[in-house]
């Protein structure tokens, strides 16, 4: 092979490697992320080009820069969820800064920023709120923030139950229950607007979770979800090929300062009302045992500062419920010949005493 053909594959595959990696980057811009879009002005409402636009996350430290464009635009793309300082810098202006930027799972935020001329040491501050329209969001979609994961009773320990607090989610696992088992499809669990549970798509991190059914390939602990999305309607492509609704999930990351929990989640019995489908003359007067027991642990914290970060966590099942098991369709537990007699008699009887 000729030196100019092995220098021209090797440039073709470095190619190929920026192109997908470019791919990735603006595929995932609004799925796994954040991005912060806007148009810089002056007083007059003219474009101001060249400046500077930074967002800083609080909690790693790390940041990310534009510059505007001829007509004052810029975008800041796979910003992770969390809480920002967004800062513009442009020559003979004072500095523009928007202080606690909450960002948010797949949001587009934008701003429409006026800088006042002034000396660069000069400061505009203000203090960032959630507008109530998101202007440039084209589907119907909630987010389950990192509040309500934190404070909300989560008796199954499935990150995906908090689903259900949203309007218009109903069961889809009803008709499998009512089919005697007959049905042996996997499901997502949830219909949202009377949909298929088993068209929904649910991505973690912008991978994809689920078997094609909507059934989840892996389950998360909700305190390895930082928050996630859902996604009902009228969505772009980029958040996934589903018919139904596309759940769209970002895990916790660690910070620069060392973080962690202990824990432990307990339910039995002893601590619940007495299971209302246990009939009572299989134990009369008594509970049937039960047990649920989740103890686990995080931990996040810097590999390095403001660059790198890692977080883990860990958490058991251990269940023990009681659950109804019917063995009448085994020929090994059928009654024999005589038995069946004698069933039968005593079906027929009118004596009370037999």
């Amino acid at each position: 092979m000729s030196q100019s053909l092995l220098a021209f594959l090797r440039l073709m595959a470095v190619v190929a490697l920026t192109c997908a990696a470019t791919v990735f980057a603006f595929g995932q811009a609004d799925v796994s992320s954040s991005t912060v879009r806007g148009t810089v002005t002056d007083q007059q409402g003219a474009a101001v080009a060249g400046a500077t636009v930074t967002a800083k996350n609080l909690d790693q430290g790390s940041t990310r820069s534009d510059t505007t464009n001829a007509n004052g635009e810029f975008q800041i793309l796979a910003l992770r969820p969390g809480l920002y300082e967004i800062t513009v810098q442009a020559q003979g202006f004072a500095n523009f800064l928007v202080k606690d930027a909450q960002l948010t799972i797949g949001q587009v935020a934008s701003y429409a920023i006026k800088l006042e001329v002034g000396k660069v040491t000069n400061e505009v501050t203000v203090t960032s709120s959630s507008p109530l329209i998101e202007i440039e969001r084209t589907q119907q979609s909630n987010t389950i923030e990192t509040k309500q994961i934190q404070n909300l009773p989560n008796i199954g320990r499935s990150f995906d139950s908090y689903v259900y607090t949203l309007p218009g989610v109903s069961s889809s696992t009803a008709p499998r229950v009512q089919g005697s088992g007959r049905f042996t499809f996997g499901t997502s669990g949830f219909s949202i607007g009377g949909s298929n549970g088993r068209g929904n798509l649910t991505t973690v991190d912008g991978g994809e979770n689920e078997y094609g059914s909507g059934q989840l390939r892996f389950a998360l602990s909700p305190e390895a979800v930082q928050e996630f999305q859902v996604n009902r309607n009228s969505f772009n492509a980029e958040f996934g090929f589903t018919a139904g609704t596309a759940l769209n999930v970002v895990t916790r990351s660690g910070s620069n300062d060392f973080h962690g929990s202990v824990y432990t989640y307990f339910r039995s019995d002893k601590t619940s009302a007495k299971e209302r489908f246990i009939p009572s003359f299989i134990s009369p007067g008594t509970r049937v045992y039960q047990q649920q027991f989740y103890p686990g642990f995080t931990l996040g914290g810097p590999v390095v500062k403001n660059k790198l970060f890692f977080f883990t966590n860990y958490e058991r099942q251990k269940l023990d419920i009681a659950r109804f098991r019917s063995y009448s369709g085994n020929s090994l537990t059928q009654p024999n010949t005589p038995q069946t007699a004698l069933l039968n008699r005593l079906d027929t009887s009118t004596d009370a005493a037999v």
